[in-house]
């Protein structure tokens, strides 16, 4: 049992330890991509057309992170649960 909860609290904390990573990760790429936005936006003022890039990336992050959010929380659970027994 203890085996189990140290194991737990280990697997807790390398979750947590990713999902401070993603977000940093994405807090970086988020202000590239304001600045790529404010580059188009001064772009397509002077006339040029632009497409949007970088969408498809977003939205794959997120799933990465609400998945890696969803493993925390089942750790966390277990972790819960280990400690009641």
């Amino acid at each position: 049992l203890q085996h189990e909860l140290q194991e737990a609290e280990y697997q807790r904390d390398l979750l947590g330890s990713r999902v401070a990573e993603l977000n940093c990760d994405i807090q970086q790429k988020d202000c590239r991509r304001l600045a790529e936005q404010d580059e188009v936006h001064r772009t397509t003022c002077l006339g040029k057309t632009v497409s949007g890039k970088g969408s498809r990336r977003v939205s794959s992050r997120d799933e990465t992170i609400l998945r890696l959010m969803a493993d925390l929380q089942a750790a966390q659970e277990n972790l819960t649960a280990a400690q009641e027994e």
